[in-house]
């Protein structure tokens, strides 16, 4: 919905330091830079007109202007929130989902929080007890970030806003978690299943489609034109197919080579079906060319991220060309459902569950911030069907004998039981398919470590003894090869201060199964 930035106890140029602060973010909205102080803090946004578009500007208050709200993200049940809380006497001046958070928190205080639904990151100000509250989602598909300097605490979307704050560390909220001035809360913790949920079958799939179909369905809820990645897998052929039965103008984005098997495979998707399509070509050399602009825009240097965002990045760029605001792809259907390569190789049900909560938990440092840093880089808002909270919560009880099965008595494959869900709806040659990382999808090359685009690039473009001085001086990054410290190079001329950094994250390391492997 936009970028957010605040500073709590500003110093005498505050109001100078926000500017440039949303300066840095401009890009995540498509209106101009708003600041207002507000009690001991400035709160300041630029807005990504989606919600009540005319009425949308933020900060929001409640009825006396004791409590004020800035959020970036997007309240899915604020309808029904608001009923309540006009049945309580509440008045709304805008049918923005943003009001609601401060007539909430004035009812319940800041255990509302459990009420929500949604992908956040807001900062609440209560004047009355000069209070805030920074929050972010269950599963950080919204970035928060935060530093320090003296008593003035800094808060944005993004880092590049702190470039000009003197401030010795800049730290990431971690999801499910809010800062206070007393320090992190943490609010929300995924539930920890006990007992697997084995059956009925049919129960668990019927259960499973309705979650599915009802993430969607919120989603799309706009009168705004939809767009969704449309690769020819599994999770975004189910995601496009249910935004073509709740949305009446959904065009669907497909990049890679002609000879690419995604390609190949949505476009005969959508020409079955007689779907609307938009095919975006691309060649390697165009993806590599600007690497530095890519790593400022992500703000980081993981391998992961930053592979999948050469393409990203130009998928939200032609989305943005097109005109679109909201945009719906698969991200996190893997995570909960088992669809990686990793989860083949597993010796038993609680190493598959304990990898599971591992790249659910790492998940909001790498796909959801690529999704997030290279939308919102042409004001175009991603979202996550499979991340609803009540599907996720659903899905890590389901036991890993339902996920990861045969078909038919043939060869295992991944994400059996959301493959069932959907028979109904998807072709048998999308049914069946077997997942592809983005990039060898679409005809670009693979994607481990070792090979493909990237690592033929830096391989020309770094030494091997700058690669190793780089990891001499560096240590605590763990930096393991060319790769890896090209693109560390890039991201440490800006973001040395992000301190999380060195905690490297967790990823699939078979991100695709290959049957000769196994």
């Amino acid at each position: 919905m936009c970028g957010i930035a605040a500073i709590i106890n500003p110093s005498a140029k505050g109001s100078s330091e926000m500017d440039e602060m949303l300066d840095k973010i401009r890009q995540r909205g498509d209106s101009a830079p708003q600041q207002i102080q507000v009690g001991n803090a400035i709160l300041g946004s630029v807005r990504l007109r989606i919600v009540d578009i005319p009425n949308g500007m933020q900060p929001f208050f409640n009825e006396t202007k004791t409590i004020a709200v800035i959020l970036n993200g997007e309240i899915y049940n604020f309808k029904e929130l608001r009923s309540g809380l006009e049945a309580q006497k509440h008045t709304f001046l805008s049918d923005c989902d943003t009001e609601v958070l401060v007539h909430l928190y004035e009812e319940y205080g800041i255990d509302f929080l459990d009420k929500l639904e949604g992908m956040f990151a807001f900062l609440l100000y209560d004047l009355v007890g000069d209070k805030f509250f920074g929050v972010r989602d269950f599963f950080g598909v919204k970035p928060f970030y935060y530093c320090q300097n003296g008593n003035a605490i800094y808060v944005s979307s993004e880092m590049k806003s702190f470039l000009t704050i003197e401030a010795e560390i800049w730290k990431e909220l971690k999801p499910g978690h809010y800062l206070t001035k007393e320090g992190i809360t943490q609010y929300y913790t995924s539930p920890v299943t006990t007992r697997w949920n084995t059956g009925p079958v049919e129960e668990i799939r019927t259960t499973v489609r309705a979650l599915v179909e009802s993430a969607v369905k919120k989603r799309v809820a706009t009168d705004l034109p939809i767009a969704t990645f449309l690769s020819g897998g599994i999770d975004s052929s189910i995601v496009h197919l249910l935004c073509c039965q709740y949305h009446k103008n959904v065009t669907a984005l497909i990049i890679g080579e002609d000879s690419g098997e995604d390609v190949i495979y949505a476009k005969r998707l959508c020409h079955d079906l007689n779907l609307q399509y938009y095919h975006i070509r691309t060649t390697r050399e165009a993806l590599v060319d600007h690497l530095p602009e890519l790593i400022y825009t992500i703000e980081t240097f993981e391998p992961n991220p930053v592979r999948g965002s050469l393409l990203s990045m130009q998928l939200a760029s032609v989305a943005h060309e097109h005109g679109f605001k909201v945009v719906l792809c698969g991200e996190g259907s893997d995570e909960i459902f088992g669809g990686y390569g990793d989860f083949l190789y597993l010796p038993d049900e609680s190493a598959f569950q304990s990898k599971i909560e591992a790249l659910l938990a790492d998940l909001y440092r790498t796909q959801l911030l690529r999704i997030d840093k290279t939308g919102m880089k042409y004001s175009v808002e991603v979202r996550e069907p499979f991340l609803d909270r009540a599907l996720v919560e659903y899905a890590l009880t389901i036991a890993p004998s339902l996920k990861v099965t045969s078909i038919n008595s043939q060869q295992k494959t991944t994400k059996y039981i959301l493959r069932e869900a959907f028979r109904y709806l998807l072709p048998e040659y999308i049914y069946t398919r077997d997942k592809m990382t983005l990039m060898e999808g679409a005809g670009i090359g693979g994607v481990e470590r070792g090979k493909g685009l990237l690592h033929d690039f830096t391989d020309r473009n770094i030494s091997e003894q700058e690669c190793q001085d780089i990891k001499e001086r560096y240590p605590e990054y763990a930096i393991r090869d060319k790769e890896e410290a090209y693109c560390f190079k890039l991201f440490y001329e800006y973001y040395s201060k992000a301190d999380f950094s060195k905690c490297r994250v967790i990823n699939a390391q078979k991100e695709i199964f290959r049957p000769n492997e196994h």
